[in-house]
């Protein structure tokens, strides 16, 4: 009864409004459609996504899927350069080049052109063609303050790798490029680095020939190879001696002398080319310590 009651009260307070408002609420939602993670709006975000945690090698795949699934004309040439891009930075350069020369063939603006210019001599950098990376940056010089400096750190680094110092310094400190290489700090290095390889306290090889032919050992001694140099004295000094004791006893039809003499003459013609050897791997030593510190250089400010 007191139900009942209850009931009535209600309808009677605005039931026909509750019975709609219960009913609504009762009533089947229509179902919302799954988002299409296949469009292509999708698979940039997703390429941009993997871009930028540094997955560069997927994204690039991502950014070919989406030039795939749609008709782009219009920012063809940008999504080309990402892909060139991601594939530098994934450790894929003949990719990247393909993908950037692509994009520089399809590019109308200056900026991106540029971009794509200094992304492939990049890239030939990474592959060890210092040339190519030169000639590219000569064939298309840049026309924005940005990338001409950026081309002549990128040109400069590749004189350093041929071990061309007086060339590299020229570059970073030539007038039109940069006015003061201090402004930029890794010009400031590059140019500090030139100028050290020009400077480099190298060995003469003539001279250590030379001392070589005169003194055996003289040129290791003096490509500080000490222990080389004690052991080219001691084998063609003994080697010498004997020939000389196999002559002194029995005249010039010693077989003794003859034969002590030839190896005594080949020791010593090894002990010149060693010295040889010796001189070059000394300055190679210097200059491959002043190379570990450009490549520290643009390691930590970047190229």
């Amino acid at each position: 009864m007191i139900r009942s009651r209850t009931t009535h009260r209600v309808f009677a307070s605005g039931g026909p409004a509750l019975v709609v408002l219960v009913a609504f609420a009762a009533a089947p939602t229509p179902a919302q459609a799954p988002p299409d993670y296949y469009a292509p709006e999708r698979l940039r975000e997703f390429a941009e996504y993997l871009f930028q945690r540094g997955d560069y090698v997927r994204a690039a795949g991502e950014y070919q899927r989406y030039l795939f699934v749609t008709d782009l004309s219009a920012g063809r040439d940008s999504v080309l350069f990402r892909i060139g891009l991601a594939y530098r930075l994934g450790g894929q350069p003949r990719r990247a080049i393909a993908a950037l020369e692509e994009a520089l063939a399809l590019g109308r603006d200056l900026n991106l052109r540029e971009a794509c210019t200094y992304q492939i001599a990049r890239a030939q950098l990474d592959l060890g063609e210092y040339r190519r990376s030169i000639e590219t940056l000569k064939a298309h010089p840049p026309a924005s303050r940005e990338f001409r400096q950026r081309y002549t750190n990128l040109r400069a680094v590749n004189h350093l790798r041929l071990r061309e110092w007086d060339a590299a310094y020229c570059i970073v400190t030539a007038s039109g490029q940069s006015e003061d290489p201090r402004t930029d700090s890794l010009s400031a290095a590059l140019a500090e680095y030139a100028r050290q390889g020009m400077n480099l306290p190298r060995k003469s090889v003539p001279l250590a020939i030379a001392l070589s032919s005169v003194m055996p050992g003289a040129g290791k001694f003096y490509a500080g190879r000490t222990y080389d140099g004690i052991m080219s004295l001691l084998l063609v000094g003994l080697t010498g001696w004997q020939a000389y004791d196999g002559f002194r006893r029995g005249g010039r039809d010693s077989v003794k002398g003859w034969i002590y003499g030839a190896i005594s003459a080949g020791f010593h013609a090894g002990n010149v080319y060693g010295a040889f050897v010796a001189t070059r791997s000394y300055n190679k030593g210097l200059e491959s310590d002043l190379l570990r510190k450009v490549e520290l250089a643009i390691a930590v400010r970047g190229l």
